[in-house]
């Protein structure tokens, strides 16, 4: 424990500071706010920064007073103390205040403050953001919005309820709080996304449009529509439109006749449920679904990184940027499992004959389109990019993983019917190997 008579020699610093009086509560609450959002510190009470020195009383009162301050930080740091000792004849006080840590920032009366070298600084809401973000206390799920229970979809929530009664949750209110539906008195953005009746009135953008195309080029829509639903509501509302618009293919089954979509119902439904699961629900930008004759594309905003969209694609990594709405997924029977979802759908088309799903990240935009065209004119898309880089220089199946955003063994089909047909030369073995323009190989080597 420090000693009073090396405290008042003290020079301020990262870890003390001091204040003449404690009848000053704000004065003496963003200090104390201040250390509890740093590094913790001693705070000296008696001693103004010129080495006055005022006694500082009758010491509950000096306790009360301290008290009082503390009720008014959220949350409320640990202190030891206050601790008492005379000098010069008069009576100061000190504590110590202790970290928040990851707990932190500490707010005092709705602001927070922060200890910086040897002054109390006023956090703006930015660096609050960037404190929270580090030590993973940013949740946008978690956060308070503007909507009330009044706005809550009664029958979405009784689904919900439905379901958790019959795992033994019975008390809607404890259901709202344990699933993190409602925070106070007010829906958090969570609550909006799963029972709001309309998401759009409460979040930037929590929408998705849909369109339908004539051909292949988006040009002349033929259907249109923008939804904005609970999420029980708002999947089988785009699966619907999907399948409305969707092109058919006949199928017969002995003399019946039978229309199917053009892609699989399977791959169709892990698509959407990956854009609504793994948007950017703070972006301004909506989920689009764009049917065309050959294809139907998905954009979602909130695009992983390079390097965590391969391990999606190669590792099938498990990524959720929304947890908790995937836990409602789970309810509405959609989770599948974790990391689960390109692994169906890159099945589904498998299944079907169809060519791979394509995934492309365009700046924040996370792209997947299904095409329900035969592989061969796919194909020639990716040939066109390919041999324009081969004509260059050698390409490897990797650089076309990473050009076409496909997987290695579709690379590695692409760079081998360009072999088959005389464009290219495969030239090496295993992970060493190139592929050459085939005017660009040496005489040597052809």
């Amino acid at each position: 424990m420090e000693h009073l008579e090396d405290l008042v020699k003290r020079k301020e610093s990262q870890d003390f500071d001091r204040i003449l009086t404690s009848k000053n509560p704000d004065a003496l609450g963003y200090k104390i706010s201040a250390f509890a959002s740093a590094y913790g510190g001693v705070l000296l009470i008696g001693q103004d920064d010129y080495g006055k020195i005022l006694d500082v009383g009758d010491e509950q009162s000096e306790i009360t007073r301290i008290g009082e301050v503390l009720r008014n930080c959220e949350p409320i740091p640990t202190i030891e103390g206050p601790f008492f000792g005379m000098v010069e004849g008069k009576k100061l006080a000190w504590l110590r205040i202790v970290s928040l840590g990851k707990g932190g920032p500490c707010f005092y009366k709705n602001t927070a403050y922060m200890r910086i070298m040897d002054s109390d600084k006023r956090l703006s809401a930015n660096e609050i953001y960037r404190i929270w973000a580090r030590t993973g206390r940013v949740s946008f799920e978690l956060r308070q919005s503007y909507a009330t229970e009044e706005g809550i979809d009664r029958e979405v929530l009784d689904f919900y309820l439905k379901k958790a009664r019959e795992r033994g949750e019975v008390n809607e209110s404890n259901f709202m709080e344990t699933r993190h539906l409602k925070e106070a008195a007010a829906l958090t953005n969570l609550g909006v996304v799963v029972l709001s009746k309309r998401p759009a009135d409460f979040l930037p953008r929590p929408v998705v449009t849909l369109i339908r195309f004539r051909g292949s080029d988006p040009k002349e829509r033929i259907a249109a529509t923008t939804l904005s639903l609970p999420l029980h509501k708002l999947i089988p509302a785009c699966e619907n439109f999907i399948l409305l618009n969707l092109p058919v293919k006949e199928k017969f089954e002995g003399m019946r006749r039978i229309e199917q979509p053009t892609v699989p119902v399977k791959a169709i439904r892990e698509a959407l449920v990956n854009a609504i699961a793994h948007r950017d629900y703070e972006s301004s930008q909506e989920i689009m679904i764009r049917i065309f004759d050959d294809r139907v594309e998905f954009s979602n905003p909130g695009a992983p990184d390079s390097e965590t969209l391969r391990l999606i694609l190669e590792k099938s990594l498990p990524v959720h940027r929304n947890p908790l709405l995937y836990e409602f997924l789970r309810l509405e029977g959609f989770g599948e499992g974790a990391g689960q979802g390109i692994v169906i759908m890159r099945a589904a088309m498998h299944d079907e004959a169809l060519p791979e799903p394509k995934f492309q990240t365009l700046m924040d935009i996370f792209v997947v389109t299904l095409y329900s065209t035969p592989e061969s004119r796919v194909k020639i898309a990716g040939h066109d990019q390919i041999i324009s880089i081969a004509r260059k220089g050698p390409i490897t199946s990797t650089a076309v993983m990473h050009l076409l955003t496909i997987s290695r063994p579709t690379a590695i089909k692409l760079l081998n019917s360009l072999v088959a047909q005389g464009i290219l030369v495969h030239v090496g073995e295993r992970r060493g190997s190139t592929y050459l323009f085939k005017e660009n190989v040496p005489q040597e080597q052809k």
